[in-house]
């Protein structure tokens, strides 16, 4: 769980939701309506961000050996998970929707433009160890998973 939250931290929070922050503010530019969403959803950026890493502080502090109530680290992620699947829906329900009405190409070289190139670490450098078991973690269970089915 820490290498997940540790990927979730550090990528999707440092490219993938600055992405969607600049698309979605195109979108909201073109469409007035949305503007409270699209603030919303770069709330929930920020606020995501926040639970995950308190969520990564309290699974490290397991990791290390602290020995903590069950609750101080079950809460940090039930409040992850449900911010983040509640963020999700939101996002798949109303504004990529619209984001695919009206951004064209431009608009999308345009934001890549505007951020880092940053290579998704859990499938873009196989040599990085702490992914590299992650992705074999991830491919083992799953086929284990197709073969119950």
């Amino acid at each position: 769980m820490l290498d997940v939250m540790f990927y979730m931290t550090h990528y999707p929070d440092a490219l993938h939701h600055p992405k969607e922050d600049l698309a979605f503010a195109r979108v909201a530019a073109r469409r007035s309506g949305v503007r409270l969403l699209v603030d919303r959803l770069g709330e929930e950026h920020a606020l995501l961000k926040r639970e995950g890493d308190a969520l990564v502080v309290a699974l490290d502090d397991i990791v290390n050996g602290a020995i903590t109530l069950r609750h101080h680290v079950e809460a940090p992620a039930r409040a992850y998970i449900a911010t983040f699947r509640q963020h999700i829906d939101t996002e798949e329900a109303h504004i990529l929707p619209l984001a695919a009405a009206v951004l064209d190409h431009a608009d999308w070289a345009a934001i890549d433009s505007a951020l880092l190139e940053l290579a998704d670490p859990l499938f873009g450098n196989p040599r990085d160890e702490r992914y590299a078991a992650l992705r074999r973690r991830i491919t083992r269970d799953s086929k284990a998973g197709a073969g119950r089915r």
